[in-house]
């Protein structure tokens, strides 16, 4: 699977990366092992770098099923991601834009989405 991601309990983080091409469901898929509730960071604010994500295959369509399954749970506070690329950042946004819950914020550089996080820089 194209996205991987690890948990940071010092932290009360999780950090997921995403590489090569990645699908809807794999998007689905992640989301909801994140947020079983038997994971143990699933209300950790979360931090999503798709900057090695070479192609995304959603749908314009598509981003209202993420978003619809991203309201379906309870959520941390804060969710990043960070992408560098236009299509993907604006798929993100779109995602974002049909979520009932405001607490994903779309960035283009990873220092500023770390800071919005009140992580450390690298």
């Amino acid at each position: 699977m194209p996205i991987k991601f690890a948990v940071d309990d010092a932290q009360n983080m999780v950090f997921a990366v995403g590489s090569g091409t990645v699908t809807t469901q794999e998007i689905i898929a992640t989301q909801r092992e994140i947020n079983a509730p038997d994971f143990r960071g699933r209300l950790y604010n979360r931090l999503v770098d798709f900057r090695n994500v070479t192609g995304l295959q959603v749908s314009n369509e598509e981003t209202a099923t993420i978003a619809h399954h991203q309201d379906a749970n309870e959520l941390p506070e804060k969710i990043a991601v960070v992408t560098n690329a236009d299509l993907h950042f604006g798929l993100a946004r779109m995602v974002k834009g049909q979520t009932r819950k405001d607490v994903m914020r779309i960035f283009r550089d990873m220092e500023k989405a770390r800071k919005w996080l009140g992580l450390p820089p690298f």
